[in-house]
């Protein structure tokens, strides 16, 4: 410790910016986190209900053409499917990224 009163008032100041920086970076982490799930829920709940009824759509044709309507339902599930991979992949990574990231490491 300095015999220096402005030193200690110095190493104070700091330790104060620190610990308050720390402390913004944890509440916009712990926000972006709770965001990023309710919007994949969201988006999952979304994918799971339209597709539902497209499948119904293609039912009701179905039985009204004797069974012979082409499964044209699989192709919008396919493709919003890999959309909503990607879109787990990247809130799981935004999720694992501040493990693996060093402490005194601002956020990219």
């Amino acid at each position: 410790m300095h015999d220096d009163p402005f030193a200690r008032a110095v190493e104070r100041v700091q330790a104060a910016e620190q610990a308050e920086a720390a402390d913004k970076r944890r509440r916009r982490n712990a926000r972006l986190t709770d965001g990023s799930r309710k919007a994949f829920r969201i988006h999952a709940t979304v994918y799971f209900m339209v597709n539902l009824l497209l499948v119904a759509i293609w039912l009701t044709v179905w039985q009204f053409n004797d069974g012979t309507s082409y499964p044209w339902f699989i192709w919008p599930l396919l493709g919003w499917g890999i959309g909503l991979a990607a879109h787990y992949a990247a809130v799981r990574d935004h999720l694992a990224r501040p493990a693996k990231r060093p402490p005194d490491q601002p956020p990219v």
